[in-house]
């Protein structure tokens, strides 16, 4: 599997959005799962800069990164057996 620290996974939300939330909670899930990524949240109203320049137009919006490289971009509150299958399947991609 992908060596730890390689994966990341940045999440755009606000506090307003009951998907941004409900889509933390999914992610947590998995960390608890042991599936091997970090996990960054964005505030759009806070980080409109990064927001900017990584063209989010809409919240929640999670884009997957392996070594600085964007994997895939998922707009809206995914369910939790999307994002396992997802990851798992993106993971073994991105196997060393």
């Amino acid at each position: 599997m992908a060596a730890f620290g390689h994966y990341s996974i940045l999440v755009f939300s606000s506090s307003w959005s009951g998907g941004g939330q409900l889509l933390q909670y999914n992610f947590e899930d998995l960390l608890e799962e042991g599936i091997p990524f970090k996990l960054f949240y964005f505030d759009v109203k806070k980080e409109v800069s990064v927001a900017t320049q990584l063209n989010i137009s809409q919240v929640p919006t999670s884009i997957f990164f392996f070594k600085r490289e964007i994997k895939e971009r998922l707009v809206g509150a995914t369910p939790l057996h999307i994002l396992r299958k997802k990851l798992q399947s993106l993971l073994s991609e991105c196997d060393l």
